[in-house]
């Protein structure tokens, strides 16, 4: 079930946020329809209908040291992030430690190597987490069929919710 609770007027309240977190909307490149399906196809499911919004109005951008924003008042994990990738980065970063479960994509960064990601799982669809890479175990560790979330943190319900509750890192 997708959760749509900014309503339809979703990017006018990303606007607001972005604005209110001092990030300008020409720091960002807008994802062509072409790279979403892309994305998409590589995936094999559907981006959350208001994640998949945010890619083809904003897409990618190097916010920059000076613009690292960070989830909420109790950011105890130090949830900041300072780059939004590009879709070639989010394609390839399941491969990156062989052992990120499948179907977990990155859409925003930090500057230590940390993650927020979202699931296009079945089971957790939409939902955000943190990829936190110090927890993830040795390649060597990990058993061809077996899935590690050890080096996920559940961030949030939905894309909107991970949005809304954004603030400034000062």
């Amino acid at each position: 079930m997708i959760d749509n609770s900014m309503g339809e007027n979703s990017m006018v309240d990303w606007q607001r946020k972005l604005i209110e977190l001092g990030i300008e909307e020409t720091e960002f490149s807008p994802f062509t329809k072409e790279t979403l399906a892309a994305l998409e196809s590589h995936y094999k499911a559907k981006l959350p209908a208001a994640f998949r919004e945010f890619l083809e109005t904003y897409g990618h951008s190097l916010l920059g040291v000076s613009t690292n924003i960070s989830f909420g008042p109790d950011n105890q994990y130090g949830f900041g992030v300072s780059v939004f990738p590009k879709a070639e980065h989010m394609l390839n970063f399941e491969t990156v430690d062989e052992v990120v479960p499948k179907k977990i994509v990155v859409f925003a960064c930090d500057i230590f190597g940390n993650s927020a990601c979202i699931s296009l799982r079945p089971d957790t669809y939409g939902k955000v987490y943190w990829y936190d890479h110090n927890q993830v175990p040795s390649v060597h560790d990990v058993a061809d069929d077996e899935e590690h979330f050890e080096c996920l943190v559940f961030m949030a319900e939905s894309f909107e919710d991970w949005v809304e509750r954004q603030e400034i890192d000062e």
